[in-house]
């Protein structure tokens, strides 16, 4: 009985140590599978650090470009301005100018009442003495001292 009794205990021993490597097996496929899932999702993470440098390193460059687009934009508003302001210097001197010389023409239009100022005297204009030439004595007789209109004479 003491060999049966030590049969049951081996088979108990048995039982339990098949039991027990069955076990971590079931464990070590577990953590095997685990692993995997690890594995996988770190190389989904990896191949989306990749694509999210690429974006990275694509939107730095239109950065960039939009950086560049800003500055010139910001240079030709400057060089806008300093012509914008020069055009209101110039409009200010011209109507400046217009503006004495409207006053220096109101000056000169008005009467003088000044008493060294001479007075302008207007003289009239002698009347013009016109001939009136009887017309057929001129055309019948053309002559080089008295011409005839439409009658050709040479050049002097």
């Amino acid at each position: 009985m003491k060999m049966i009794a030590a049969a049951v205990v081996a088979v108990i021993a048995a039982m339990a140590a098949a039991g027990f490597a069955w076990q971590k097996s079931q464990a070590l496929e577990g953590t095997k599978a685990e692993l995997a899932n690890a594995r996988s999702q770190l190389q989904k993470a990896s191949d989306d650090v990749l694509a999210m440098r690429a974006e990275t390193t694509a939107l730095r460059k239109e950065f960039a470009e939009q950086k560049l687009a800003a500055d010139r934009s910001r240079a030709e508003l400057a060089t806008a301005q300093v012509f914008l302001d020069a055009e209101k210097a110039a409009g200010a001197r011209l109507r400046e100018e217009l503006m004495k010389a409207k006053a220096q023409l109101a000056s000169t239009s008005k009467p003088r009442s000044v008493q060294g100022a001479p007075v302008v005297r207007r003289v009239p204009a002698q009347p013009m003495v016109i001939r009136v030439v009887p017309s057929g004595s001129a055309v019948s007789n053309p002559s080089p001292s008295s011409p005839a209109v439409g009658y050709g004479v040479p050049a002097r």
